[in-house]
């Protein structure tokens, strides 16, 4: 509820017209709402085995539908918080239309202009197996997840006149052996894309166009947009599991934002630890040539001392054959302070930084620092 509005006119001749506004002191509505709904449900499918350790294998399938419907507020009421002006470039030219919100600049803002008519839907499977443990009485049983999550998610829009449908987005999740970590995704386009030559010369040079249309992807005649990717991790060593940390001094409170933050701190129980990953992807959009690249990227730390620790982040590139963003950074323990030095050696973000500061985040601002950002190496000059 506003106690003015905005009411927008045309000044000036017909081949230079220019909109302007006046504030109308008046009490008036600006009026938005949607609607929204969900359906969900779990289907569970398990198979039992008499012999062995393997107990069973459960399948849980978990579908999902949204739907949400917004109307057009331009229109609604008699479109109270939009304005259509009628805009002349040139005396001779006809008139083109503006829609601006009465509303502009408000502290709450005005209600979204065009309708949202969007049903949603998502489908996701985990598939486990329970086996028996062994010499353990305590838990006779286990759950070894097989597929920690497959998914596909889409959605289709009733407003649209054509191409309703989004891309559908494909995932899958798991762990193999405890210690590989395995991520795959894949994004189909179900719709093709058509290819034409936009005059005779480039029809002679076989320089085209291409553009998405309204068709379903049939046969393998029709091109469409793909995307893969595929990362496998895998930390060497295994001390360095994820586990909850343990502080006697440390509150309830402090203990969940380290473990939520764990690359934010020092664990100096740990003495060295190396995450390895492998990144693949591909892509293609229509008739556009496949692109490919492939990632090797590693970061870890070591500790060199009871006070001091080494980490360090990098990766290769092996589609360029370069090496990929590096840092290194160096750890002391000075009781009650800690010094910190990052570096980035070589590259377009080439900096470093030195702080030394108090531990208690209470006196936070009572530190020395001393630093380079990335972004002086384009001011640095030559020598004189």
């Amino acid at each position: 509820m506003y106690f003015n509005r905005l009411n927008y006119r045309t000044i000036g001749p017909d081949t230079s017209q220019v909109v302007t506004y006046d504030t109308l002191r008046r009490f008036s509505n600006a009026y938005d709402f949607n609607f929204s709904t969900d359906l969900t449900t779990r289907i569970f499918g398990s198979v039992y085995f008499k012999k062995g350790r393997l107990m069973g294998v459960r399948h849980t399938l978990i579908p999902t539908l949204n739907y949400t419907y917004r109307p057009d507020f331009s229109k609604l009421f008699g479109g109270p918080s939009y304005q259509v002006i009628p805009v002349r470039t040139s005396a001779s030219g006809s008139a083109t239309e503006q829609t601006l919100s009465r509303y502009n600049g408000f502290l709450y803002g005005a209600p979204g202009r065009g309708q949202s008519n969007l049903l949603s839907f998502s489908l996701n499977n985990t598939l486990e197996a329970k086996v028996k443990t062994k010499n353990d009485s305590v838990n006779p049983t286990k759950k070894i997840p097989i597929l920690e999550n497959v998914s596909m998610n889409g959605s289709y829009d009733f407003t649209a006149d054509s191409l309703n449908f989004s891309l559908i987005n494909f995932s899958a999740r798991t762990r193999l052996f405890n210690r590989l970590d395995i991520n795959f995704n894949y994004t189909y386009d179900p719709y093709v894309y058509f290819r034409y030559f936009p005059d005779s010369a480039s029809r002679a040079n076989r320089t085209y166009s291409q553009r998405r249309v309204n068709q379903f992807f049939t046969d393998e005649n029709h091109k469409r947009a793909q995307l893969y990717s595929l990362m496998l991790s895998t930390n060497l060593n295994p001390t360095a599991k994820k586990k909850n940390y343990k502080a006697p001094n440390a509150t309830q409170a402090e203990l969940d934002v380290i473990n939520a933050n764990p690359q934010m701190y020092v664990d100096f129980n740990i003495p060295w630890s190396m995450y390895v990953s492998y990144n693949l992807s591909v892509s293609q959009v229509g008739f556009n040539p496949k692109s490919l690249i492939q990632t090797l990227s590693f970061n870890g730390d070591l500790r060199i001392s009871e006070k001091w620790k080494i980490g360090f982040n990098s990766g290769y590139d092996i589609t360029n054959q370069a090496i990929t963003y590096t840092q290194f950074n160096i750890y002391r323990d000075l009781h009650c302070w800690e010094m910190r030095f990052n570096w980035i050696p070589f590259g377009y973000r080439q900096s470093y930084s030195f702080d030394i500061n108090v531990k208690a985040s209470i006196l936070q601002d009572l530190k020395l620092n001393r630093k380079r950002d990335w972004y002086d190496n384009s001011l640095r000059t030559a020598p004189r």
